[in-house]
């Protein structure tokens, strides 16, 4: 009885830890799953699945100030070329790491992160240097504003 009763802590220990929640301060290895969007992955944590944004940037094009411009318009073809490129890049069945910054959580429930490829690059870099995606400020979330900015600058010469 003693010893079921010791394994069953045991297991209980390492599903829970298959579940905590990810520490904003260090990188964490996952495997890409599917790629969503220009901005967005699939990625298995542990034993879940989560959907991931990648902080700092949007393929959305900022111009469309409205809703009426947002919803009601052609497929966005840059955002077509950028879900290719992160597909290319950020392979499902791949590892890559993570790093969260402050904010670890959006309101919709995806997981904010910067994406680091095994090469060592940063994937929304990639994106904004290959004028696939545009800055975006998320704060308090601004680790790597400035590096995406100057990514921009050179994209736009």
């Amino acid at each position: 009885m003693r010893r079921s009763g010791f394994a069953w802590l045991a297991m209980a220990g390492l599903i829970g830890a298959a579940f905590a929640p990810l520490a904003a301060a260090e990188k964490h290895e996952v495997v890409v799953q599917s790629v969503l969007g220009g901005d967005s992955l699939l990625v298995r944590v542990g034993e879940r699945i989560e959907r991931v944004r990648l902080l700092g940037i949007t393929c959305q094009d900022p111009t469309s100030k409205t809703l009426r411009d947002r919803f009601n318009r052609e497929p966005n073809p840059k955002g077509d070329k950028a879900k290719a490129f992160v597909a290319f890049r950020a392979k499902p069945g791949k590892s890559v790491w993570l790093e969260l910054d402050r904010q670890t959580y959006d309101k919709s429930g995806n997981l904010l992160a910067y994406v680091f490829l095994p090469d060592g690059s940063m994937l929304n870099e990639e994106l904004v240097r290959a004028g696939l995606a545009w800055p975006r400020k998320q704060a308090p979330n601004d680790r790597y504003d400035k590096r995406l900015r100057k990514a921009f600058e050179k994209a736009r010469k």
